[in-house]
């Protein structure tokens, strides 16, 4: 299944997580706030490039009751966290559109602010969370009639993601590798210039490697988890919260050198290179531009599924009285 994900990513990064988030609401595993009607107007999402604007007034969700029978929310009494998700009313969505909207808790705080008052920020009192136009990412979107995963299957989305988000990664440095110069302007620049840095394919290379480390060990955590199956021996083995978080910041780092090594591509448009003419370079556009905001929505995901996992993880943990577990 990990490998089925990450192929399917490295084909169509986009494609892949829509099709997952179409299948599966991830979203159903975290606290969901309530839709209110507030001055006649109800929650409402409207998209714009890379996600949507949510507007309205939610009542936050009643605090749960932990494994040791202590109220309270992981993100700190009285608050649920460190996500929540935002539902618009049934019927506001327009068809085909997500009705679920996810954000981290923390930006949303306020301290002391009227309700009342009319301002174009997120503010949150008491049990009541009130927004003014907040972006919230493709990646943090959901339809409340995909499948919904529990708790339980925390495993399954952090193995789907993981798998998607390094399949993506794989994607983008494939991408790097392709722009590798080899014409007369860039023989006559480099004599100019003096030795270059690392080209874009030696980069690319180096980052692979990466890539195909992290996939070795992922599969090898995956067959470690307990009731899983035969262990298996592998030098740098990690519990599979730790994997999933190493996995996100390879995620990010790759995602972050690829665009680094490939800007000098769109600078160099206007030097008449007709690869980077058909690659958008001379339309100011950064070659590989189209192809990170594919990979963006599955990335954002990550960051959530690693804060899940931990939290499921840490619940076992408490669950058993005893060290760390797996979900």
């Amino acid at each position: 299944m990990f490998a089925a994900y990450e192929e399917a990513a490295r084909a169509d990064p986009a494609g892949a997580w829509d099709a997952f988030r179409a299948q599966w609401n991830w979203a159903a595993l975290l606290p969901h706030a309530i839709p209110l009607v507030s001055g006649g107007v109800r929650p409402a999402a409207c998209p714009v490039p890379g996600g949507h604007r949510v507007t309205g007034t939610w009542r936050l969700p009643d605090a749960p009751t932990s494994a040791s029978g202590a109220p309270g929310y992981a993100g700190g009494a009285g608050a649920p966290g460190p996500w929540l998700v935002l539902p618009l009313p049934e019927g506001t969505a327009a068809p085909g559109d997500p009705d679920l909207f996810v954000t981290p808790l923390g930006p949303l705080r306020s301290s002391g602010r009227d309700l009342a008052e009319d301002v174009p920020t997120p503010v949150l009192a008491d049990d009541v969370v009130r927004l003014d136009d907040l972006h919230v990412a493709d990646g943090f979107a959901a339809y409340s009639g995909a499948t919904a995963l529990r708790r339980s299957d925390a495993l399954f989305l952090a193995t789907a993601t993981a798998g998607m988000a390094l399949g993506a990664s794989g994607r983008m440095v494939a991408a790097l590798a392709a722009l590798d110069p080899a014409g007369p302007l860039d023989r006559i620049a480099a004599r100019l210039r003096g030795p270059a840095p690392s080209s874009p394919a030696a980069v690319a290379a180096e980052l692979e490697g990466l890539l195909h480390a992290e996939r070795l060990g992922f599969t090898a955590e995956l067959h470690n988890v307990p009731g899983r199956g035969r262990l298996v021996a592998l030098a740098g083995r990690a519990p599979l919260d730790v994997r999933v978080s190493r996995a996100a910041a390879l995620a990010r780092h790759v995602a972050a050198t690829v665009y680094e090594c490939a800007l000098p591509f769109a600078v160099g448009a206007s030097a008449g290179d007709d690869r980077l003419r058909a690659a958008g370079g001379d339309r100011g556009a950064h070659p590989l531009e189209s192809l990170v905001v594919d990979c963006a929505p599955v990335l954002q995901h990550l960051r959530l599924t690693v804060d899940l996992v931990r939290e499921v993880v840490a619940e076992g943990c408490e669950a058993a009285g005893q060290g760390p577990v797996g979900p």
